[in-house]
């Protein structure tokens, strides 16, 4: 963890394009998977179609994208001791606004 792996190198922008990426890629791999989770909870027929299966994805993307990439700069920010708690307190910020628009 003392820094000699390549991804404590990343800038923080390098780390939000990142975050942004992966939380992108788990909801379009999931969306499938969350949809037939819904469907049985709701008794409804299953469906394979790709319209029905990847309905709302794209906000759930949006909504993915910008939580992890905020998320990954402020972990790699988190690494230095002093910034901690202005991270901490960046992240609980953030997930307490997002709560009040959910």
């Amino acid at each position: 963890m003392g820094g000699s792996d390549g991804f404590s190198r990343l800038t923080p922008l390098q780390n939000a394009a990142l975050g942004v990426s992966a939380g992108t890629i788990e909801i379009f791999a999931l969306q499938p998977m969350l949809y037939c989770k819904n469907a049985t909870q709701q008794n409804l027929p299953l469906s394979i179609n790709p319209k029905v299966l990847y309905r709302g994805v794209a906000m759930s993307a949006t909504n993915m994208a910008i939580i992890t990439g905020t998320q990954f700069p402020l972990t790699g920010e988190a690494n230095y001791p002093d910034e901690l708690a202005v991270a901490a307190a960046a992240v609980f910020s953030y997930q307490g606004l997002c709560a009040l628009f959910y």
